[in-house]
Parts: C-alpha cells; sequence; structure tokens
C-alpha cells in the first residue's frame, strides 16, 4: 500500500462515515508525519506540537484521534505521564472497498424489494389518478427532492466547534436551531451571491459564519447568551461591529429589538475579503 492508495482508499471511507473537518486534517496530518519518518509502522507525536500546527484544542484532538481510531484509519497509544503518542496508521484500503461493495449490494436489494412491494399499489394509484384526469407523472405535493443546504455539515460543524470552544460544551441541536443556523448562513450567502455578485464557495461559507460568531462574540450581552436564536435577531447589529467590544452588556437591545441606525450589510464581506487577501482567513485557528 503506497501513499496515493492510503489517500484514495480514505476519501472512499469518507464517503461512508463523514468524517468531520479536524479529522480530515488530523489523518492528513499524520499521513505526512509518517512519511517523513519513512513509513515506520508506529511513530510518536507530541500533543502540544499538533494542537499548535493544526490550531485544535487538545479536547478537539482526543475526540477526533478517537473517531478515526473507532472507524479502523488509524491506531494509537498513549503513555501514561508522557506528553507522547505512539500513532500507527491502520491498512485500511481493502476494508473501505468491501464496505462500499456492501453497501452498494444492500442498496440494489432494498430498492428491488421496495419496487417489487410497491409496483401493486402505484397501478392502483395511477389508475385513480386517470380516473381523475390528472396525469400519473406529476409530482404530488412534497414529492420533490429538498435541496441540501450548501456544505451544511460543515457549516454545522463550525458552529458546535465554537460554541464549544467559547461555553466549555456541545451545544443541544433541535429542528429550531437549525433553522436559526440556517437562516443564518442563507442571510451570508445572500450577501456574496446577491449583493455583491461573488461566488460562494465553501471556504467563503465557513470562513463568513467564523468572521459572523466573531462578531457576535464583541458584544457582552451576546457573548453571554450565545445562542442561535439571538444570533439570528441581532443578525444585522452583528454585521455591523467596529471591532472594538461591545460592554454595556444588559441585554436592553435584546429586549427592544434594536437595530443600528445605518445597516451596512456589506461591511462584514469588505472585511472578509481585506482578510483573504492578507491571508486572515477566521475560523484557521
Amino acid at each position: 500500500m503506497n501513499y496515493i492508495e492510503l489517500i484514495k482508499a480514505f476519501w472512499r471511507l469518507h464517503e461512508q462515515e463523514e468524517f468531520s473537518t479536524n479529522e480530515i486534517a488530523l489523518f492528513f496530518y499524520l499521513l505526512e508525519v509518517n512519511n517523513i519518518t519513512s513509513w515506520s509502522s508506529s511513530f510518536k507525536r507530541n500533543n502540544s506540537k499538533i494542537n499548535v500546527d493544526l490550531g485544535m484544542s487538545y479536547k478537539v484532538l482526543r475526540n477526533s484521534r478517537n473517531r478515526l481510531k473507532q472507524s479502523g484509519v488509524i491506531d494509537f497509544k498513549t503513555i501514561n505521564g508522557s506528553p507522547n503518542t505512539q500513532y500507527t496508521l491502520m491498512t485500511f484500503v481493502n476494508r473501505a472497498e468491501v464496505r462500499a461493495e456492501v453497501r452498494a449490494e444492500v442498496k440494489d436489494e432494498v430498492r428491488a424489494e421496495v419496487r417489487a412491494r410497491s409496483g401493486q399499489t402505484k397501478d392502483k394509484l395511477n389508475s385513480k389518478l386517470k380516473l381523475n384526469n390528472i396525469s400519473p407523472e406529476a409530482n404530488a405535493p412534497g414529492d420533490e427532492k429538498k435541496e441540501k443546504f450548501p456544505f451544511w455539515n460543515s457549516l454545522v460543524e463550525v458552529w458546535f466547534n465554537r460554541y464549544e470552544m467559547h461555553v466549555g460544551q456541545k451545544p443541544t441541536f433541535p429542528s429550531s436551531a437549525a433553522k436559526n443556523l440556517k437562516d443564518i448562513c442563507s442571510k451570508l450567502r445572500k450577501l456574496y451571491k446577491d449583493k455583491n455578485k461573488l461566488d460562494w464557495t465553501e471556504v467563503k461559507a465557513l470562513a463568513s459564519l467564523n468572521k459572523f460568531l466573531d462578531n457576535a462574540l464583541l458584544d457582552k450581552w451576546l457573548a453571554d447568551n450565545f445562542l442561535l436564536t439571538n444570533l439570528n435577531s441581532q443578525f444585522d447589529k452583528i454585521l455591523n461591529q467596529n471591532g472594538k467590544s461591545n460592554n454595556t452588556g444588559n441585554g436592553s437591545d435584546q429586549r427592544q429589538g434594536y437595530k443600528p441606525a445605518v445597516v451596512d450589510s456589506e461591511k462584514l464581506v469588505r472585511d472578509l475579503t481585506t482578510d483573504f487577501e492578507n491571508g486572515n482567513i477566521p475560523g484557521a485557528y
């Protein structure tokens, strides 16, 4: 197994496991370290070194490597009293291929079974539709496949990581929270696509959400009440943060539905454009 085979196998496995951005970063980091060590069967790496190199906390590192281990990508051993951890890249190429084949076979079998069982019901439905002068090919209400919001999994990952970094625990994520996050991201996307005619790439999507959250944390009340419903309702105010911390923090703005007199909705995009040009990408900590 060579370097390219490992990378290809990892991406095939990613289709099934849906690794987070932190888990992906850690895998490729360890892959490069193993390459530097001439592909030794195992190698040691200092935890603090990884934290600094990847810009992640020890808690994120611990969770990411546990997930990679559970997925059969790596193995590792911690040494009591030592800041170093011993890592081993596992041979998971065949495992990824087999899982992909099994998954495809199961899907085919399920589809065949569903079609066989639904055939009679479909014929009856078509007959009924024809009696009512309705085309059997017409889409029923709600049949249209719902379009998934662009880069949704990555945006949710950003929110979870930022919340955990700020509050110290993972957020709850009921449907109402998902709706508020989607509203925020939709508004940010609109600033790019509609107002500024800019492409909404994954990098810009994640950076703009990080920039938005950075601005929100400048407000003491929002920092103390770091909830998606508050961030959504104060969207315009957050866009117009001038880079200085607002320490009034009594929540009066929230209760009175305060909005700035002049809303410069393109400020965030301009700031981000400058950040990109200077190489300062929000979220690349």
